[in-house]
């Protein structure tokens, strides 16, 4: 995730997913979120989460342990076992 601004001044958010296909290129997607959709975003996301098993388990923690928490889950994904 990286955050960035276009020419014009406005920020956005960039989401990019990188695979390595059998041939050894590289196959690349990504999705971009403008500031102006923060809100919608992150209200959708809020209603979402509660499915996902591992954010359940962020809930009780502090603010501190959700972010190492929440950092783990982007670099390894939200399907991995890394939360007991």
């Amino acid at each position: 995730m990286d955050l960035k601004q276009s020419r014009e001044g406005l920020k956005f958010l960039k989401i990019t997913e990188s695979k390595r296909l059998d041939s050894g290129e590289y196959e690349r997607y990504s999705i971009m979120i403008f500031e102006e959709n923060f809100n919608q975003i992150t209200e959708a996301l809020q209603k979402l989460l509660h499915h996902f098993p591992s954010y359940e388990k962020i809930e009780g923690k502090s603010r501190m342990e959700q972010k190492q928490i929440l950092q783990m889950l982007i670099k390894h994904g939200p399907m991995k076992k890394i939360l007991n």
